[in-house]
């Protein structure tokens, strides 16, 4: 819970941090293994800033978004809003 509090009180400048970083160069080594085709979902377990499940949805995945700290999520809502993405609060090894 300790790390959770972290990224709660610096969820802004995390998420700011994580966007500097493209999803597809930071998952470059696995994205011939992503399926292809309608009907696509996938789901983002510590989906900070919201990066990568914002990229997923582009590329036509349903995605939900897990995402425990507070800060990050509010975060992510304000740059990925327009998204279709559905946050949960939650967190393992409960999920």
């Amino acid at each position: 819970m300790k790390a959770i509090a972290g990224y709660d009180a610096q969820g802004a400048e995390l998420a700011a941090r994580y966007e500097q970083l493209r999803a597809e160069d930071v998952h470059a080594a696995f994205l011939s293994f992503l399926p292809t085709g309608p009907d696509k979902l996938a789901l983002d377990i510590g989906a900070g800033s919201g990066r990568d499940a914002a990229w997923l949805t582009r590329m036509g995945f349903d995605v939900v978004a897990v995402e425990p700290a507070r800060g990050m999520r509010d975060a992510a809502g304000a740059r990925h809003g327009k998204e279709k993405i559905r946050w949960l609060d939650d967190r393992l090894p409960a999920l």
